[in-house]
């Protein structure tokens, strides 16, 4: 399918518009395609909050800290909307 093709579907006459919505749409299919992950690891620094991402990073699925008592990884839950005191200067 085209652009225009598109374009006629949708009804629009920006092609701009169109294609950043195709843009994204086909960025959201690569990443939820299983063959596109990277796995990586990272050494945790003590008192250290913060970490940063490579440039080219879209999505987190899970976060994993290695447990050196049971000598396994134990998975981080999600958490949302939780409020925060900043006041430690971290």
């Amino acid at each position: 399918m085209t652009v225009k093709e598109v374009m006629e579907r949708v009804p629009t006459t920006n092609s701009g518009y169109a294609m950043a919505y195709i843009n994204d749409g086909l960025k959201e299919i690569q990443t939820m395609i299983e063959d596109n992950m990277v796995v990586g690891t990272l050494d945790l620094v003590k008192n250290q909050r913060y970490y940063g991402f490579p440039d080219d990073f879209e999505v987190l699925k899970e976060v994993l800290i290695y447990d050196t008592d049971e000598s396994e990884y134990v998975k981080i839950q999600r958490i949302i909307n939780v409020s925060t005191d900043d006041k430690d200067n971290v």
